[in-house]
C-alpha cells in the first residue's frame, strides 16, 4: 500500500496501479490483526486504497471505497479521529466521479 501511495506521488500510475491490485488482494484476506494494530482491517486498507486512487485519477473507483468504507469499520471505530482525513478525501473524487 505504502509502495502504490509513493508510485501514485511520483506520478508512476502504472506502476501504482499494479501494487494496488496486490494490496487490494492481500486487504480481503479475512486475517485477525495484532493488537498492536488493531484498526487493521479490510474496510481500513479499502480507504487507502481508495486515496491512492484519486491520486492516480481514479475518482469513481475512489469514490466509492471513500464513501463506503467507513460505515463498513467497526462501530468502535467509526467516529474515531484519525478517520475525519478519510471522510475528508471523499469529496474531491465524488466532485470529479
Amino acid at each position: 500500500m505504502q509502495a502504490a501511495q509513493a508510485h501514485a506521488a511520483l506520478g508512476e500510475t502504472d506502476q501504482a496501479r499494479r501494487l494496488l491490485g496486490t494490496a487490494a488482494e492481500s486487504a480481503a484476506e479475512r486475517i485477525e490483526p495484532p493488537p498492536p494494530v488493531y484498526w487493521y482491517s479490510e474496510p481500513f486498507f479499502q480507504l487507502n486504497i481508495g486515496i491512492v486512487q484519486n491520486k492516480i485519477g481514479d475518482y469513481r473507483d475512489a469514490a466509492d471505497l471513500l464513501g463506503d468504507a467507513p460505515s463498513r469499520m467497526p462501530a468502535d471505530q467509526r467516529d474515531a479521529e484519525w478517520l475525519k482525513e478519510y471522510k475528508g478525501a471523499y469529496a474531491r473524487p465524488r466532485e470529479r466521479a
